[in-house]
């Protein structure tokens, strides 16, 4: 204990400076007789020469003044309009939960009335005691701050005592020259003197004032009194109490304090420790002068800081605790994809509709948005429990800090209720679910089989018995929707092998299932069947759907009438798959994301939404703010054939339903975060029955490469919203790929990547937001009506979209399939895999034979000493049709 490490930290500060005290003291005596006379002649020259008096010289000289000192008048006059950017608050539910990151994070108090009282006294002791008496420049703080910085390098006993002489006014015009933490030069006090003059002359006491409480600068990106307020407590400046008051103000000279490393405090150990010391310190400071100015009369203030309230306040000081760094403005990483897209989206629309309101960032405006911060927090989660168990598997991954991930769930009326932008938000400041376009692999057998459903529909309505409610509608679908399961090929022009479209599968051979109903199909996400069923609807007719549905293109991504798009060979945005399948889930209603309900200004008016006048195109009435945005809302139109919604529901509610699906698991029950390869028997599991979780309906996708190596690893899932309240039904839309496209490895595919991390979301759902309850099942956003339906019934056959351009199908079992184009396209041997190729089958799904109408299909290796068998030279030897 006798080690001088081990003594409180305060004793060995003072050692310290005791011992450098001493080694100095003979040299400041000798300065002793030269500082004493310069007191008394600052003092005489700081009283004699009086600010009026270079207040009317300023007067008289002006311009020579400003050219001298080079002071920006623009500047200046800058000051008497709306100076201060004012932070954008963002509401999402009713709590506030973020702001943008403005350059300046800053609540404005609008008037000088606003300003909480015991502010106002800390403020007045602590930085201008005399600033209702002077006129912009303290005589007195002038005389009195020059001697002491004279007498500051002579006697040590003074080396602690420094006086500024700037006033709030000289702070203000310091803040106008851009000069704010840097050591003023003697050229910088005058220039401040004389910008003091000026603002003087054009404000009141009061207007400054107010102009100087929104001012400062208080760390962690905070200005003025209420933005730091927040963040520091946790509350509006106007419920501080005394000590809480003088703490804020302290910051004023010394911002960020407490956030501070460390502190060059001589030697003083715990450095973090210190400066929150420090800060005590300072705030006590402002206690003391706040004491001594009770009997001041040059003090205009109701509030009265009395011998108790002192007492009181110096004792709570002792024990405050200041909100953790980091806790105030745009802080929640669950949040920043979505604060950056409202910014992104809403920032173009208002600059293209030039608005008065220039940048959401420091406009002042309330804005709202339908985020669940419970929702985005746990989709973080989700992709952080998958990143990690893939990186587990991948160890040796040469180019692993490629991988890239991402998550969105949106409401089925469009609202997001919470987004990943990527897979560390923090790091990658590129958001693919809204921004990057990667292929969507089997999810976009959704707009396949959407497409086969409308031309199957057309071909129902135009029969001479057509049904005639909805009901009948699906019903005949049902029936209609029956696909071949064989291989099938792709022409890729002459002179080269076709591309041969396989199914996903785990072992060779591969197998097939002859005509299978098209929930089983979609349910094993088969790529044959997939291909069949695009040709059949028509591939400009896939390109139609894809875009009606919600699919967006760009220059550099464009939708093109290609036989493969039906397996997902083409370029989407996440954000859009989430779209396809909500319009799917909602009974064929538009949707467009939403991120926002409402941008408000301060005087409660809507700014993104208007009531138009019919008699006027150019003149828009702004609508009154609503932070639901329900009022803003139209019925959407209705884009989809209500029997096809209702069938498409039905087909990808076989994804999870289904025995042999792809996603059958989320029935079965999973391990948390647990690779579904590894068995695992003594973990709990968790799992949603169709009798405890009612219905859901998805689907897995796996995009690869020519090789078949799986570059994009995708599950979507729906779950339906309570039957009254059927827009609060989910869609979530969780992606894993690489930035490079490269392979994600042998034998990942999307429902290996994410089904046992998703569960985690769905028991958050089932536990919280009350979806996945017993009864949830998918209804319509609006009902059909009588009228609605006689549109879609009776239908005249329209003429097909043609599809002359695009490449032909060479498909063995259509009989209508020229012979020679079979000649010769396959070969002994393994088949050649092709750009566009995915689909996910986790089982060795059963096999068929011929039916008389099309050649034999493959048979189980069981059958191989079958006669028919041993007479085809080849599996998939195919040069012949009946």
């Amino acid at each position: 204990m006798g080690d001088q490490e081990n003594l409180p930290s305060l004793l060995v500060v003072r050692r310290s400076f005791v011992r450098r005290s001493a080694d100095r003291m003979k040299k400041y005596m000798r300065r002793s007789l030269i500082a004493i006379p310069l007191l008394f002649v600052g003092l005489y020259i700081g009283v004699g020469f009086s600010p009026k008096g270079a207040r009317l010289l300023y007067h008289e000289f002006a311009e020579s003044f400003r050219e001298h000192y080079h002071i920006d008048t623009q500047k200046v006059e800058a000051l008497y309009g709306k100076y201060f950017h004012e932070q954008s608050i963002i509401y999402a539910g009713d709590t506030k939960v973020a702001c943008y990151s403005s350059p300046e994070h800053r609540i404005l108090v609008e008037s000088y009335e606003d300003i909480p009282e015991k502010i106002r006294l800390a403020i007045l002791a602590s930085e201008d005691k005399a600033f209702f008496a002077h006129n912009g420049v303290d005589g007195w703080a002038v005389a009195r701050a020059g001697t002491l910085r004279v007498v500051h390098g002579v006697i040590p006993l003074f080396s602690g005592t420094r006086s500024g002489a700037s006033t709030l006014t000289m702070q203000l015009a310091k803040k106008l020259r851009g000069r704010e933490g840097v050591r003023a030069t003697l050229d910088d006090k005058i220039a401040e003197a004389l910008i003091a003059f000026d603002i003087e002359d054009r404000l009141n006491k009061y207007q400054i004032f107010l102009k100087y409480v929104n001012m400062p600068y208080f760390g962690r990106g905070q200005y003025g009194v209420e933005a730091a307020s927040r963040s520091y407590f946790g509350k509006s400046a106007k419920e501080l109490d005394w000590h809480e008051a003088a703490y804020l103000v302290a910051l004023v000279n010394k911002p960020a304090l407490p956030d501070r490393k460390s502190i060059a405090q001589n030697g003083l150990p715990n450095g973090g420790n210190a400066n929150k010391l420090a800060a005590k310190h300072g705030a006590q400071r402002v206690l003391d002068l706040m004491r001594d100015l009770e009997e001041d009369s040059t003090v205009i203030s109701r509030e009265h800081f009395t011998k108790d309230d002192y007492a009181n306040a110096s004792t709570k000081l002792l024990n405050l605790e200041i909100r953790p760094a980091g806790s105030g403005c745009a802080s929640s990483p669950a949040l920043r994809s979505y604060v950056e897209q409202v910014r992104v989206d809403y920032g173009k629309q208002l600059r293209a509709k030039k608005q008065e309101v220039a940048s959401l960032n420091d406009a002042g405006l309330s804005i709202y948005f339908p985020s669940d911060e419970g929702v985005s927090t746990e989709l973080e989660h989700v992709v952080s429990l998958a990143r990690n168990v893939y990186v587990k598997r991948h160890k040796k991954d040469a180019d692993i800090d490629q991988l890239r991930a991402g998550a969105v769930a949106m409401r089925l009326d469009g609202r997001v209720l919470g987004i990943v932008g990527n897979i560390d938000t923090g790091r990658y400041k590129f958001n693919v679910m809204t921004q990057g376009y990667r292929q969507p692999g089997s999810t976009a057998k959704a707009i396949t089989y959407t497409a086969y459903d409308e031309a199957l529909m057309e071909r129902i309505l135009s029969s001479p018995n057509p049904p005639r409610t909805l009901d009948e509608m699906v019903d005949a679908l049902d029936k209609a929707c029956v696909i071949l399961d064989a291989p099938i090929m792709i022409s890729r022009g002459r002179g080269k092998p076709p591309h041969v479209v396989q199914n996903f599968s785990r072992s060779k051979p591969m197998y097939f299932m002859k005509e299978i109903p098209c929930g089983l199909a979609v349910g094993e996400s088969r790529n044959t069947t997939a291909v069949r069923a695009g040709q059949k609807a028509g591939v400009n007719r896939m390109v139609e759907v894809a875009r009606r549905l919600g699919i967006k293109e760009d220059a550099r991504h464009k939708l093109e009438a290609y036989p493969t798009m039906a397996i997902g060979g083409f370029d989407a945005r996440p954000i859009d798959i989430a779209r396809v399948f909500a319009v799917i889930a909602n009974g064929g209603f538009e949707v467009t994301p939403s991120f926002v309900e409402d941008i408000c200004s301060k005087d409660g008016m809507s700014i993104i939404h208007f009531r138009e006048d019919p008699l006027n195109d150019d003149e828009k009435e702004s609508l009154p703010c609503n932070p639901s945005g329900a009022s803003h809302l139209h019925k959407p139109e209705r884009i989809l054939n209500p029997a096809v919604a209702r069938h498409m529901i039905q087909l990808l509610r076989n994804v999870v339903d289904g025995p042999t699906s792809t996603a059958h698991s989320l029935r079965n029950g999973v391990v948390l975060g647990q690779d579904p390869f590894i068995y695992d028997n003594k973990s709990p599991r968790l799992k949603f029955t169709l009798e405890d979780s009612g219905e859901i309906a998805g689907k897995t996708g796996s995009a690869a490469n020519a090789d078949r190596s799986v570059t994009d690893a995708w599950i979507v899932l729906v779950l339906p919203g309570p039957v009254s309240k059927p827009e609060e039904g989910v869609v979530l839309v969780f992606w894993m790929g690489k930035d490079n496209k490269h392979s994600l490895g042998s034998g990942e595919t999307g429902g290996r990547i994410w089904t046992n991390s998703v569960v985690s979301i769905l028991d958050y759902l089932k536990k919280n937001r009350g979806l996945l309850a017993a009864g949830n099942t998918f209804v319509p956003l609006h009902p059909l009506s009588e009228e609605e339906l006689s549109r879609y019934i009776p239908v005249q056959k329209p003429e097909a979209l043609p599809d002359e351009d695009a490449p032909s199908v060479i498909d063995p079992y259509d009989p209508s399939t020229p012979l020679e184009s079979l000649e010769g396209v396959l070969e002994k041997g393994e088949l050649e895999s092709g750009k566009g190729v995915d689909g996910e089958t986790p089982h060795a799904p059963r096999n068929g034979g011929g039916n008389g109408e099309h050649p034999p299909l493959l048979k189980d290796p069981e059958q191989k000493k079958d006669p028919e068998f041993q007479s085809q030279p080849d599996l998939y030897l195919l040069k012949t049709t009946p």
